[in-house]
């Protein structure tokens, strides 16, 4: 209940970001499409974007092979983003339709300062860098790595910003540990949390020299503790951490810890 009093509070302020307190009629709004739908105020202060994405799969098997030709929905998805009080609040409240519909991104961000954001919600959780690519923006349908390599996303609190020119970024966050809100529906499945963290550094991002730029550097790591099954791990497929037979705990925490170079050319 406490995950859908959140959603109905986060759509009800993006709903009312372009209105605020004044009446409709004497705050104009504009309709336009870059990269998205976009309606937003005149003065621009207050935005929201309404997006959507879709693939689908075809296989075609030949010679020997029993499976069947098919088409697969692998995404279907609804996206609204909005930017409230200038670059104040960013909201965004993502459904992913295709298999089992659920709650990929449900979050409130709070900047206080290009340094020091607070992050509220279900969002993914920082770690890989390439898990944070957005999904469009990856050449192919698969990642190169997936769970447990990296978290999925999850419902917690973060704290994020960019200094020194935006040339550090940083993550800070603690969540439930127990996946999206279909995977534990009142909210976790104990008292431990998972800690979360990660640096992107571009120490050349102001330099002069072009070919320098693209050099990332991004570092990260998570912790947490385990005292039962959650439904997006341990029994999704992680039996080398928990046995669904017997239901004993193999391990009682899990750590991870990358450091990924980047070169973009």
């Amino acid at each position: 209940m406490a995950g859908k009093t959140i959603g109905v509070c986060l759509v009800a302020l993006a709903g009312s970001c372009l209105g605020l307190s004044r009446p409709l009629a004497q705050t104009p709004v504009e309709a336009t499409y870059r990269d998205a739908f976009l309606l937003r105020t005149a003065d621009h202060r207050h935005e929201m974007r309404l997006g959507a994405s879709a693939h689908l799969d075809s296989r075609f098997h030949f010679g020997d092979s029993v499976s069947p030709h098919s088409f697969d929905i692998r995404r279907a998805r609804i996206d609204v983003i909005a930017r409230l009080f200038g670059d104040l609040m960013d909201l965004r409240i993502q459904a992913a339709l295709e298999d089992s519909p659920y709650i990929r991104n449900a979050y409130l961000d709070i900047k206080v300062h290009e340094a020091f954001h607070v992050m509220a919600g279900q969002m993914k959780v920082p770690f890989s860098t390439w898990w944070l690519t957005f999904d469009n923006q990856v050449n192919f349908l698969e990642r190169a790595t997936n769970r447990p390599f990296y978290p999925f996303f999850d419902r917690g609190v973060m704290v994020w910003g960019e200094v020194f020119g935006k040339a550090l970024t940083y993550n800070l966050g603690v969540y439930a540990g127990a996946g999206v809100d279909l995977d534990a529906t009142r909210g976790d499945v104990d008292r431990s949390k998972d800690v979360a963290w990660r640096l992107f550094a571009q120490p050349f991002r102001n330099a002069r020299i072009a070919w320098l730029s693209g050099l990332h550097l991004a570092g990260g790591g998570t912790f947490g503790f385990m005292s039962g099954p959650t439904r997006r791990f341990e029994t999704g497929g992680r039996s080398d951490l928990w046995d669904p037979t017997t239901k004993n705990r193999l391990v009682k925490s899990e750590h991870s810890l990358g450091v990924r170079l980047i070169f973009r050319i």
